[in-house]
């Protein structure tokens, strides 16, 4: 099951959804108060496109994906067994032993 999710809280979600209506009235007034009014009406489309995308990013949108697993995980212990792992730089107890040790 994949599907998109919303991440942020709802202290978050109720002032983007304010400040985004607030973007779509003052885009719209903008607009009609305008003398120019197809080339201002582009110019705020694209202020309101640009303020909802950020609204977007702010409610922390991730794509979720449920994944079935059919095997049981692997376990894999690795050793280190160069020559760095002979380098003596570690005190224990008035001794100086090897990172091997």
């Amino acid at each position: 099951m994949n599907h998109l999710q919303l991440a942020a809280p709802l202290s978050v979600l109720v002032p983007a959804l304010a400040i985004w209506l607030y973007a779509g009235w003052l885009s719209f007034a903008n607009w009609q108060r305008s003398a120019r009014g197809r080339a201002v009406g582009w110019l705020e489309c694209l202020r309101f496109l640009l303020v909802t995308l950020l609204v977007f990013t702010l409610l922390r949108p991730e794509y979720v994906q449920h994944l079935q697993r059919n095997l049981t995980p692997e376990i894999a212990i690795l050793m280190d067994a160069s020559d760095s792992m002979k380098t003596r730089d570690l005190t224990l107890t008035n001794r100086i032993v090897s990172r091997a040790q």
